[in-house]
Order: C-alpha cells, then structure tokens, then sequence
C-alpha cells in the first residue's frame, strides 16, 4: 500500500480544499492507497492523531523525518501554501526530496482567478515558486494542466472526489413546496467571485415576466446577506427570496431545488456544480469552458459571462417549459456517470505512476485557445472594472500640473499687486 502525505495550511476549518483532503482520507484507501495528513495549524476531528502532524510551534526538519519515517510515506502533495510559510515550506520541499521522497504541487484553482479576481499575477507566481522545487503538479481540470505544462512544469489532471447529497425522490418535489412554483437556487460564498448580486438581478427581471419563481441563496454567514436583503427589498421580490447562511449539509435545500443558478466568474472544481448534477437538477450558469464538469455541456444552459438578460430569459424558459426543466435534470444526472470513486482512485494510480515513469504528463495541444482566450478575458475585465482608478490617476496628474500653473499665476497677481501698491506708496 502507498502512502500519500496530503500537506496544506489548515485543516480545521470546512473550505474545499479542506474537504477535497477529508474526502481523499476515506476515498483513497479503497484503491490501496493511504492518506495522511500535515498541516501548519488546526486538528480536524475526522482525522486519526497517528495520521495528522502538526508544524506548529515545532522543529520542522525533524517533525518532517520521525513523520515521514513512521508512516513510510512515499509521495507529499502540497495543496494551499500559504504566503507567510512560503520559505518553510520551500525548505520543507528540499528537505523531503533528499529523504527520496518525491513532493506534488496541487493547484486547486483555475489558471484565469488570480487575474480575474484582483488583477493580480502574484498567485501564479507564488505557485509557479512552488511547483518548481517540486517533482510534479497535479490539476482538477485538463485545461489547467496543460497550461501548467506550457509553463514548464510536468502536470497531470486528477478528478477531484464529489459529495453526493442523498435525495428523496418521493418528497422532493412534495413536502413543502408551494403549488406551480419553480425553486431556483444559488449556492456560494458572498464574495466578488461568485457574484450573488448578479443571481438576484436576474432573478429579479425573472419576476417581471412570471410569478412562478422563489429563489434560495445560501451561504457565507447570515450579515453577509444583509446588504442583498436590502436589495431585494428594493427590487421588489423580497417575498419571493429566502436567504440563509452557509451550513455543513444542505440535502434538503437540493432536495427542494427545480433548477441550480451559477453566476461565477471563475471556479477550479465546482462541487456545487457536481451536487447540482448529481440531484439531476438542471443548471443555469455563465460560461466557464475550462471545467471538466461543463465538457459534455449536458444538463446545463450555458451564456457569455456577464450576460444577466441571457440569464433571465433562461430563468423564465425553464419556469415556463416543465419538460425542458425535466430533460436538462436527467442529462445532468447522466453527464455524472464517470466521476466517481473508482475514478478518483484511478487518476490517483495514474499520477502517482507517472512520477514514476515520467511519462503521461499532459502537453500543449488544440486546447491553448481557450487559455488564450480565458487569459485574455480576464485582463480585460480587471481593466475594465479598474479603469476608474486609472482615470483618477490621470486627473490627479492633470490637476497638479493645473494647480502648478495655477499657483503660479496667482502668485504673479500677488507680487504684480504688491509691486503697484509699493510704487503708490512711494509716489505719496
């Protein structure tokens, strides 16, 4: 049996990281394969004690080798670094490599976040820092390995695990349920990236054209949605909106669900997407081509990013069409049938193989387009959305050239005015 050492800042906290590592630990070992875990701070409370090492207020290099030695691990996979232990874990990296023990980069994020979300190229390089110490990157998407490989590194796709909520098909669309309505839901953070004002602005338009439709949004915490509450309010469907806070199972919430809305700019995974399709409940969502869940375009109604009048029409088409709503649910159902357990172990096998062999590694093919493209598209929309800044510095310039100019003048009014006041009172 091998041994994977999963490493990442923390482990106690919920995020998807932190799941997809929780998810591993009991999916793993199936396919022979047993997982371990390190972090800098933070015990989980499903994770046994002889498996968890903690890298706080301890001597890393010996922590790393009694760690490693006791559980005979043969590969370390480093998920989220955090920037402040960016060095340490550098150094853990080189130390790991000369005990014979090969390290992984796991990049869980899309190649386009860092740009499109701050502008920013910094992520890519904090990462790109990482992964060349390390022997390999692995990746949740293909698009994003071979633009990894086109940077120099050697990457490999792995399918990320999916939770599967369980649904009651005999009370789902029953219990609870107001007569001829449709539910929408929304699910996510109350971030920039996922753009929660953009679902209710939808929504909202949906509301002109019919009176079928409630929405649910949920997650992040219960202030977080005060401002959107009051939005709501304004745009007149507060009575038709129900927003709750994020919680660890949402089974009933999917359970209650006709139709999923997805307003991302940007996702890596999307296991909201997975548990939408996995409830055969059709989605509704912006353009995000390089995800392997919108591959087969199956069960999804898919628009240009941004387009909130595409969305609303979408809205209104699925609330009206009952048997389109139904025909998209079950293609999403069926889009699912090979992200599984068993392929999650395999991809496992295959990666864990290739940095054995050094061979079957993504490469650069017909694909680099739609890097192109998504790099392209996310430059301009932080262009467009800080050109205001750009503007300000441009007038700020303009108007200190202005005011130079202009204290100038002045004082030649002042001195011209002292000069005649002089000579007048000189002439007295």
């Amino acid at each position: 049996m091998k041994t994977i050492c999963m490493y990442t800042a923390q482990l106690h906290l919920a995020g998807g990281i932190e799941s997809v590592v929780r998810d591993l630990y009991t999916i793993l070992p199936m396919g022979g394969i047993h997982v371990v875990a390190a972090c800098e701070y933070g015990k989980a409370d499903w994770i046994a004690d002889s498996d968890y090492l903690c890298l706080k207020d301890v001597n890393r290099e010996t922590a790393w080798q009694e760690f490693i030695a006791k559980n005979r691990v043969d590969v370390v996979v480093f998920n989220y670094t955090a920037r402040a232990y960016e060095r340490e874990v550098i150094r853990d990296i080189t130390l790991i490599q000369s005990l014979g023990v090969p390290c992984v980069k796991m990049i869980h994020s899309s190649f386009p976040s860092s740009l499109l979300l701050s502008g920013d190229e910094r992520d890519i390089r904090d990462i790109g820092n990482i992964a060349r110490h390390c022997k390999a990157v692995f990746t949740v998407s293909q698009i994003d390995a071979k633009f990894w490989t086109a940077l120099g590194h050697k990457a490999i796709c792995i399918q990320n695990p999916i939770h599967v909520p369980k649904k009651n098909a005999d009370m789902s669309r029953q219990d609870g349920r107001e007569p001829g309505v449709t539910n929408l839901v929304w699910v996510g953070r109350q971030c920039e990236q996922k753009q929660p004002s953009t679902a209710l602005a939808a929504f909202a338009q949906a509301c002109i054209k019919t009176d079928k439709a409630r929405l649910t949004m949920i997650g992040g915490s219960e202030k977080g949605w005060k401002p959107l509450e009051k939005e709501a309010k304004r745009l007149g469907v507060a009575d038709k909106v129900k927003f709750l806070a994020a919680r660890s199972d949402i089974t009933d919430i999917w359970n209650m669900a006709d139709v999923h809305l997805l307003t991302s700019i940007t996702e890596s995974f999307c296991l909201v997407l997975a548990e939408a399709k996995s409830m055969g409940i059709p989605t509704i969502m912006f353009d995000l081509p390089y995800l392997e869940l919108t591959a087969s375009g199956k069960g999804l109604v898919v628009l240009p990013q941004g387009d909130i009048k595409g969305m609303t029409d979408a809205i209104v088409r699925l609330v009206e069409d009952k048997a389109l709503c139904k025909k998209l649910g079950r293609e999403a159902r069926e889009s699912l049938a090979n992200f599984n357990h068993e392929k999650v172990i395999s991809d496992w096998h295959r990666a864990l193989d290739a940095l054995v062999s050094g061979e079957g590694f993504a490469e650069v093919s017909e694909d680099a387009h739609i890097i192109a493209a998504q790099l392209a598209f996310a430059w301009n929309r932080y262009c467009d959305k800080n050109l205001w800044l750009v503007r300000m510095e441009e007038n700020a310039r303009r108007c200190k050239v202005t005011f130079r100019y202009s204290a100038r003048l002045l004082f030649g009014v002042v001195n011209l005015a002292r000069k005649i006041r002089s000579v007048a009172s000189s002439g007295k």
